[in-house]
């Protein structure tokens, strides 16, 4: 049964590339804020 082995190791890197899209995208949104925060304040660099 083949498509059970796939199955079985391709949900461990399905978790893998969620957690690291998430901190991608936990990253961008925090850069996302800043930047709001920094043109709202003027953004004297």
């Amino acid at each position: 049964n083949s498509s059970r082995n796939l199955h079985s190791t391709f949900l461990p890197s399905l978790s893998t590339v969620t957690l690291m899209d998430a901190n991608v995208f936990l990253t961008y949104f925090i850069l996302w804020h800043v930047y709001n925060k920094t043109k709202a304040s003027g953004g004297d660099h």
